[in-house]
């Protein structure tokens, strides 16, 4: 194996552990492979690391179009809006696409056109001055973070720094740059008011409707029907349409919560915490 050869390895490995990410216990999460249109989808967590602490997400592959946010798994208050948390994140979405357009050429640049500019300029001088235009993105693309994590996040100055240098420094992370960006803005925010403002996202809004039928008729529902009922009514989501259950699939009872079917000598579901199945007639 040559030093390039090495050198690519390496550097594929680090960035497909910089497309993991290990968050708190708790966390949701949701993604977009092109970032915008009805294409949200509620992600789980690939493993829950018990033993530290963390849960561990796969980030999309690719570092633009997609986007993936997180949020914590806090209880909303009764005043959350949808249509806040929609414009907060457009604002968002626009003030980075830039950076995240760049974070892509950082990308493209240095597992396309490198390998190339290798094998076309080895040992030359053009090669170094090659090197040289990729580690001028990388300051770019820290420069631009730098921005605008000031302006979004100004009580969180120490991570000004530490990401600046990050991503000035390791190409890796540069690729990769506004991933922890949109994690430090959006992980306080309210999950059934960030599914409401994706509602016109067909998983988005199933996700939100089995909260809704959890608080319901689960036992020890996450989520009240005082705090979902203002947010499926803000974003336009009717929640009578999440209940009417499937009376043609030939069985006899049903679990309010996932809609799946259970055979007559079932009395509870146990995917969703022993909730009490309905006979079909109810």
């Amino acid at each position: 194996m040559t030093d390039a050869e090495s050198f690519y390895l390496i550097l594929a490995l680090f960035y497909l552990v910089e497309c993991l990410k290990l968050l708190p216990p708790g966390t949701k999460a949701i993604a977009n492979p092109i970032g915008r249109g009805k294409f949200w989808t509620p992600r789980s967590e690939l493993v829950r690391f018990m033993g530290i602490g963390k849960w561990l997400f796969l980030a999309p592959l690719v570092p633009w179009p997609g986007i993936m946010i997180v949020t914590s798994n806090r209880k909303p208050n009764t005043n959350e809006s949808a249509l806040r948390f929609a414009r907060r994140f457009s604002v968002l979405r626009k003030r980075t696409h830039v950076l995240r357009v760049l974070s892509f050429s950082i990308f493209t640049f240095f597992f396309l056109v490198l390998p190339y500019l290798y094998f076309l300029q080895r040992g030359t001088a053009a090669f170094l001055i090659s090197i040289s235009i990729g580690y001028f993105m990388m300051f770019t693309a820290a420069f631009l973070q730098f921005r605008i994590r000031r302006k979004i996040l100004p009580n969180e100055k120490s991570g000004w720094i530490t990401h600046t240098l990050y991503t000035a420094l390791l190409p890796w992370h540069a690729m990769r740059c506004t991933d922890q960006l949109f994690f430090d803005y959006t992980r306080h925010w309210s999950w059934p008011a960030v599914l409401a403002a994706h509602a016109d996202s067909p998983s988005a809004r199933k996700h939100l409707l089995r909260l809704w039928r959890n608080s319901r008729w689960g036992k020890k529902p996450r989520y009240s029907i005082e705090v979902l009922k203002p947010i499926l009514e803000e974003a336009g989501v009717d929640a009578n349409s999440s209940i009417n259950f499937n009376h043609s699939c030939g069985t006899a009872k049903q679990c309010p919560c996932c809609l799946a079917s259970y055979q007559p000598n079932y009395d509870h579901c146990p995917d969703c915490g022993d909730i009490e199945l309905l006979n079909h007639h109810q």
